[in-house]
């Protein structure tokens, strides 16, 4: 049928337009530590996959937006055992991590570099003429080049950038395949830098360094060798996806036209982390900047790179039926596969048993896909005729906590079941922990497995995730495991499982079909056909938060009156100071200050003051649905400096200024003093305090200003020492950074400190160097009632007042008493905050008795006393003095 001639332009139109901006993320699937290159008119992309086999995905585009995979340039994880699942060690959360691709064009090849993150920590190099394969190993430089990015010059020297706080460089010889020189050409012993990308633009060079998992820093010089220059690309910038972290590390490149762009990734868990692409800016002094939205963050749509009629497979929906003579290369093995039992045939992909265990986490040949976000299903059509007594094979959602709904071949019968809670722990070293528990077995009044187990019937196995991302926030992802014997209808079998949002494992949850015997080896299960579909998009729009919010307001004032406990009238302008480590942050594209917990429903009186009392007390680390401002500027001023000076200046403070004219009626603010006093909540608050409920709305934040914005308002002075008895500050006390230092690593901290000074002060006398503990860097200059000096404490202090029962006390939590007049005698815990291993000593500020438990680490700032605090473990309690 013939089109009408104007149907058919405004066809063209309407496509041209869909394609003239693209939106963020690019993918949204889980592909990290990105490198992207540009040769001639096509782009590439690689990622780490760590201990999935083949690794090293190949991502391929015309336009930088749509990305088709190709190939994967790591063929066989060759560096060890412990890759190959078998029965003695094993690799998770090692193998590949950031990894660089390059292209060399004066002998055709793409090269592959990647430092593995286990056994002898080699530098591994592959090498393909086509990026789609066949990719050849080469001999392993003996060293690890960590994070390592690879420069081709214009002269076809090729060098290496590598590293963490220290950045080094590496010239390889001619042929790519050792170094002949190293230096290293930046050190840092603040900043923790890593992520090389190596670039020589222009007549500089370039190292981009990421300080994960919120900065992005360049350095700059005119040669390989520095010196070099720093700057800053991005710091905390807000990104375009709810409840994501910053967008930082990955790599630039350019376009035929000049133009450059940025393609990062952004911390999306449960979903993993996935792709975000910006454009970039450069000034006249050569430095590149990013294109942001108007509010200044990562922007959420940007107009389309590059126009061009080249098109690719794109990765997203799609059905695999097995049916090509090599398996897509999105798939991956869980580790190393044993290849002599699977096989690709004219009826799709049979997996034999290649493992006799009960453990899913070592069975071998276990097929995984990335799960495609934000929420989306995948579907197995599976035949099991070929099962053999004792085997287990299912569809599983797969990552360090694990659920499968699946099948156990019971002589010759099936038995359908769902099993949650399969866990490999971190604290384990990632070895399994559990095997599950069965949570609902389908019974033979619910479906008829009969054709299924002699293999006269197909079976479809399916998973819904919701994966939209939590990060940073309650964790809200259920899964769904269903069946169905016609593809049509399914039920779902047992509760939903729930996904953690936790990033210590790195790699996101993937969808994976297994086969494992626990009797012994000879059965198969034929894999027919496996679709990847959307089920719904989850709305970030403003209209759609909005939605939410209010509808969830309603749902609480249906059953509980929240009416009586809000202000009747509220201040002109509220203020409050945010740091990006905050567990409250920005939401874009909404604008709104989100709380950490935005979803805790408020149903009864005892669940307010629950929350009310978590708010209040900043000893407790648990998400709040509250956010706290302040109706006095010259308050929220001091705050947020003595934040700054707490944070040592590692994090930028800012002043948010809200306009309450513009809040909707449905804003539930609380006044902090009267919803204390009518909770019968005992609170040392602020009188200027005020708490919202889930979200500051964005429409309502008129100004945000930096600490060096802000003139006029006064200093930090003695007679605003009131405001402090209230959290999160006191003013008498010290942040001690990672027991007195600033380390590396958990590691170092534990030996340097818990090895050195904390074991000097159980042998015998405990003394505390100044370079160690300065106590001027992070407390204002206030002195403690009565005193008019404060000094740094130097001076050695015996043990003896220390009773012995206080060394069996816990390293990780310490508490401790000052010294000193009775009425000064308080007790505080000294805890890890999580964020940057920090302890913090805390404010005195509320009733509560505490027992004092064991050795000190508080110190006394001025006065005639020693300084040091004695604590003995006993019964007795003090109510802390404010």
């Amino acid at each position: 049928m013939k089109l009408p001639l104007l149907s058919v332009l405004l066809a063209v139109i309407a496509t041209a337009v869909a394609q003239a901006t693209f939106s963020n993320p690019v993918l949204w699937q889980d592909l990290a530590d990105i490198e992207v290159i540009r040769v001639n008119d096509t782009y590439y992309y690689t990622a780490s996959t760590m201990h999935y086999s083949p690794g090293a995905p190949v991502l391929k585009s015309y336009n930088l937006v749509d990305w088709e995979f190709v190939g994967n340039s790591v063929p066989e994880l060759i560096f060890g055992d412990e890759y190959y699942l078998n029965g003695t060690s094993r690799a998770y959360v090692g193998g590949i991590w950031a990894s660089s691709l390059q292209y060399r064009e004066s002998n055709g090849l793409f090269y592959w570099y990647g430092c593995i993150q286990s056994g002898e920590r080699k530098t591994w190099i592959f090498t393909a003429s086509d990026p789609a394969g066949p990719w050849t190993a080469q001999p392993p430089i003996d060293e690890c080049f960590y994070d390592l990015g690879v420069l081709i010059d214009d002269d076809d020297t090729m060098y290496v950038a590598y590293g963490r706080y220290n950045i080094s460089v590496a010239q390889l010889s001619p042929d790519g395949l050792k170094p002949v020189r190293k230096e290293v050409v930046w050190e840092d012993s603040v900043r923790y830098l890593e992520g090389s990308r190596f670039y020589h633009i222009n007549s500089s060079y370039y190292i981009w360094l990421t300080r994960p998992a919120d900065g992005q820093f360049v350095l700059k010089s005119d040669s390989p060798w520095g010196p070099y220059t720093d700057h800053t690309v991005l710091d905390r910038m807000a990104s375009p996806i709810p409840h994501s972290g910053t967008p930082h590390q990955g790599g630039i490149v350019d376009t035929p036209n000049g133009d450059w762009w940025y393609m990062s990734f952004l911390d999306a868990y449960p979903i993993g982390r996935i792709p975000a692409l910006a454009p970039l800016t450069w000034d006249e002094d050569g430095l590149p900047h990013v294109v942001t939205d108007e509010a200044g963050g990562w922007g959420k749509t940007y107009p389309v790179p590059v126009k061009t009629c080249k098109k690719v497979n794109a990765a997203g929906e799609y059905t695999d039926t097995f049916d090509g003579s090599a398996l897509s290369p999105q798939w991956a093995f869980n580790h190393n596969p044993d290849n002599s039992a699977w096989e690709l045939g004219a009826e799709g992909l049979t997996l034999h048993t290649a493992t006799v265990t009960d453990d899913l986490y070592s069975a071998r040949n276990t097929l995984a896909h990335r799960i495609l976000g934000p929420k989306s299903s995948g579907t197995f059509r599976l035949n099991l005729g070929g099962m053999a007594d004792g085997d287990v094979a299912g569809f599983s959602i797969f990552r360090d906590e694990s659920a499968y709904i699946g099948f156990r071949k019971e002589g010759d019968s099936l038995k359908l079941i769902a099993v949650h809670d399969i866990i490999a722990s971190q604290s384990a070293g990632w070895q399994t922990t559990s095997n599950g528990t069965v949570v609902a077995t389908a019974t033979a009044s619910d479906v008829d497995l009969s054709g299924v187990a002699d293999g006269t019937a197909d079976i479809y196995l399916r998973i819904v995730a919701d994966l939209h991302p939590t990060f940073g926030v309650a964790a809200n992802n259920p899964a769904q495991l269903l069946y169905s014997v016609d593809g049509e209808n399914f039920t779902q079998l047992g509760p939903d499982y729930w996904c953690h949002n936790r990033w210590q494992y790195f790699l996101a949850f993937r969808f994976a079909i297994f086969n494992y015997a626990t009797k012994a080896l000879g059965g198969s299960v034929l894999v027919k056909e496996f679709t990847l579909e959307l089920v719904e998009a989850v709305s970030d729009s403003p209209t759609g938060e909005a939605y939410t919010y209010t509808t969830s307001l309603r749902a609480m004032a249906e059953v509980f009156d929240l009416d009586a406990y809000k202000c009747d009238f509220l201040p002109s302008r509220f203020w409050v100071a945010i740091r990006s480590e905050s567990q409250s942050q920005r939401e874009f594209p909404t604008g709104d200050l989100v709380a950490a917990d935005n979803t805790f429903a408020i149903t009864t009186k005892s669940s307010l003051k629950q929350a009310a009392q978590s708010h209040f007390d900043w000893w407790c680390r648990s998400p709040s649905c509250f956010l706290s401002v302040l109706s006095s500027e010259k308050h929220a001023h001091r705050w947020a400096k003595q934040r700054e000076k707490a944070q040592s200046s590692r994090f930028s403070v800012y002043l948010l200024e809200i306009d309450t004219s513009k809040l909707p009626v449905t804003t539930y603010v609380f006044n902090a003093e009267s919803l204390a006093e009518k909770l019968g909540i005992r609170h040392s608050y602020s009188a200027d305090e005020f708490l919202f409920l889930h979200r500051i709305p964005g429409r309502s934040i008129v100004k945000k200003r930096s600490l060096g914005e802000i003139e006029g308002l006064g200093d930090f002075e003695e007679q605003d020492a009131r405001h402090f008895a209230a959290r999160p500050f006191n003013p008498h006390y010290h942040w001690v950074d990672d027991l007195f230092g600033w380390y590396d690593s958990d590691e170092e901290c534990e030996e340097h400190n818990l090895g050195d000074d904390l074991m000097e002060m159980l042998e015998g006398d405990w003394y505390v160097r100044p370079a160690r503990l300065d106590t001027t860097r992070s407390t204002p200059a206030l002195p403690r009632p009565g005193e008019t000096n404060r000094t740094s404490v130097a001076s050695k202090v015996p043990l003896r007042d220390l009773d012995p029962m206080a060394r069996k006390c816990p390293q990780s939590r310490i508490v401790c008493s000052y010294r000193g007049t009775a009425e000064e005698k308080s007790t505080h815990d000294v805890e890890a905050d999580e964020r940057g291993g920090r302890r913090q000593i805390p404010f005195p500020g509320r009733e509560a008795e505490f027992p004092i438990l064991c050795e000190p680490l508080c110190v006394r700032q001025g006065g005639s006393e020693k300084g040091i605090a004695s604590a003995n473990p006993t019964s007795e309690t003090f109510s802390p003095a404010g």
